[in-house]
């Protein structure tokens, strides 16, 4: 992010001598914001795919950005589980109300994969550098906190994707590729 600044003098002068008794010089910095990149629609399904996504994990990731507030933060207490379960048309638990454990383990996906951060109990916030609302300012700000690197290369296996997401104050977190099935061993060995 680019800084100016505005440099600004005064003087004080007794007018009967002309002598200047103060001189004080004020600096002003200034922050300029680099410009909005630019956004395109995304795909729910597309986003699920790049993140390796367990199925339902994008229609609960859905329901929560639905709820976050211009922050990207969500308060999720048990009556909003619920609903979300409800949405998602999970099983029926014993009490006769759809099962939270599929919101529950939505949640925990969406934590391995940095989609989401928790920020206190029940309480998450939305990476920015996927999904953000509200003004470039605020948006930049929270996307200081957070920065994701997709690598993708070509090989002749189809191609190979690493995600590698950093956020300020914390350690590099890299999420290993899924493990091979038994026919790629095979391939790979003979």
């Amino acid at each position: 992010m680019a800084t100016n600044y505005k440099e600004k003098t005064t003087l004080m002068i007794d007018k009967s001598t002309g002598e200047v008794f103060q001189n004080e010089t004020f600096v002003e910095y200034e922050t300029k914001l680099p410009s909005e990149p630019p956004y395109i629609k995304l795909y729910t399904t597309d986003l699920g795919n790049l993140f390796r996504l367990p199925v339902g994990t994008t229609g609960v990731l859905m329901c929560l950005v639905t709820m976050a507030d211009y922050s990207g933060i969500i308060a999720l207490n048990k009556y909003l589980k619920d609903s979300i379960a409800e949405r998602m048309n999970a099983k029926l638990s014993k009490n006769g109300k759809p099962s939270n454990s599929i919101v529950n383990k939505a949640i925990t996906e969406l934590l391995n994969k940095e989609i989401i951060s928790r920020i206190g109990s029940g309480t998450y916030q939305l990476n920015p550098n996927l999904f953000a609302r509200g003004k470039w300012r605020d948006i930049y700000e929270q996307r200081k906190a957070f920065k994701v690197t997709i690598t993708y290369s070509h090989d002749d296996n189809g191609g190979k994707r690493e995600i590698i997401t950093e956020q300020r104050d914390a350690d590099v977190l890299q999420f290993p590729e899924p493990k091979s099935t038994e026919e790629d061993l095979q391939k790979t060995t003979t």
